[in-house]
């Protein structure tokens, strides 16, 4: 049944494989060599699919939701990868060959279980979205930098402690979410970059934000700071709405209560 199905796509560009209990990918997989975008999420693949090698015109290939214990390494032959997307996956590491993918623009790794990431991986000069969500990352890259043309970053739910200084440079970046993670300080680094419009860092430990960071940081129209150890508004924060604090929900739930108290009106019996 595979084979036929092969046969039906083999001068077709998108082939969805995906919802069909493979283990492996078909034998014939290389029949289809004109496709560009694969869809193999919510699989049983465990070990490494090598045949995409075959595949010398993929852009897009997704593996959401298998049992992938490794990356394949295969990946980083395809030169005109532009899209990888191997989220809910069980490996730990990414492959070093992964800074070969010069066109790659965007990579999902969300709830897998990585605990570091290669340096190689600030190689990737076209990379525009890095998501990597939910993983064991205690740390980044020093020459995270390096990616120039990164505009929206998920290191959320990690154990970060700190980012690199690198990052100062990242002049494209808009979108920083660090939800979740064990920052005690504010990254300074993240004041030098002014293109930031949008940075999350709920449910962390941050006591203090420099005033000047913030004056630095000139395009933000959203700064979260929910649910960290800021206890309360500072009198010169006062106008600045786009900075979100827990203790200015909890006034508003307070005002909110009084003013429904002050409305009820008591009849006698």
């Amino acid at each position: 049944m595979m084979e036929s199905l092969l046969d039906i796509h083999k001068n077709q560009l998108v082939l969805n494989l995906s919802n069909r209990d493979l283990v492996s990918l078909p034998v014939g997989i290389s029949k289809v060599s004109q496709v560009t975008h694969l869809y193999l999420n919510n699989n049983k693949l465990i070990l490494p699919p090598d045949e995409l090698a075959s595949l010398p015109n993929l852009q897009q290939v997704t593996l959401d939701h298998n049992s992938l214990s490794l990356l394949p390494s295969s990946l980083c032959t395809l030169k005109k990868l532009s899209y990888i997307s191997a989220s809910n996956n069980s490996f730990t590491c990414l492959p070093d060959e992964i800074g070969r993918l010069s066109l790659l623009s965007q990579l999902w790794l969300n709830e897998c279980s990585l605990s570091y990431l290669p340096d190689s991986i600030c190689l990737l000069e076209n990379l525009q979205k890095l998501s990597v969500k939910n993983n064991k990352l205690t740390e980044l890259p020093s020459g995270l930098g390096g990616m120039c043309s990164l505009q929206w970053l998920n290191l959320a739910e990690n154990r970060l402690r700190a980012l690199p200084k690198s990052m100062s440079s990242l002049s494209k970046l808009s979108y920083l979410n660090l939800d979740k993670n064990l920052l005690e300080e504010f990254p300074s680094c993240l004041g030098e970059v002014k293109s930031l419009a949008i940075v999350q860092l709920r449910h962390n430990p941050i006591s203090f934000v420099s005033d000047d960071v913030i004056l630095e940081m000139s395009s933000l129209t959203k700064f979260d700071l929910r649910d960290t150890r800021i206890a309360e508004r500072p009198l010169h924060w006062k106008g600045l709405e786009y900075i979100q604090l827990s203790c200015d929900i909890m006034a508003n739930e307070l005002a909110q209560a009084q003013n429904l108290s002050s409305s009820v009106v008591y009849e006698d019996d």
